[in-house]
């Protein structure tokens, strides 16, 4: 069966990147803030989403990551539960199997992409919403009024 858990997103670094070494594996950790706008209002926002690269090696690439800087990641999102202070709590966060650092050339690329896929979506949308208003126009019934003549 395929897996059907994949997080794809691009979004730019909150802070440094933790370490922690487990029995011969690394842990690294960091957050990545995602940038959104709110259809209705227009109101820009952002969701902070925390990701955890696991390797078996150090990995000198991810100790590169500045805050800022824009990151392609692609993993799967993991939902967890610890006791703290003798109270359970739980924690989303995104395991990545992939990153890719972005440079400030490829940054301008991965934008004008993101937003070229935003205006098509956009046009998408708007399509969609006029064949259903055209739809629900078809499905009314009429007022019942005979028009004279």
């Amino acid at each position: 069966m395929n897996d059907l858990n994949i997080a794809i997103f691009l979004g730019r670094s909150t802070g440094l990147v933790k370490v922690k070494k487990f029995n011969n594996r690394y842990r690294y950790s960091f957050t990545v803030a995602l940038n959104y706008t709110n259809k209705k209002s227009g109101a820009k926002h952002a969701n902070f989403v925390p990701i955890t690269i696991w390797s078996d090696y150090d990995d000198a690439a991810i100790l590169k990551l500045k805050k800022g800087q824009l990151i392609n990641i692609k993993g799967r999102i993991n939902v967890r539960s610890y006791t703290d202070s003798d109270q359970k709590r739980w924690m989303t966060e995104v395991i990545a199997d992939e990153y890719r650092l972005l440079e400030k050339s490829e940054e301008n690329q991965a934008l004008k992409v993101l937003e070229k896929d935003m205006d098509s979506n956009q046009e998408i949308m708007a399509e969609i919403e006029q064949m259903q208003n055209e739809k629900m126009d078809m499905l009314e019934p009429s007022s019942g009024k005979k028009s004279k003549k």
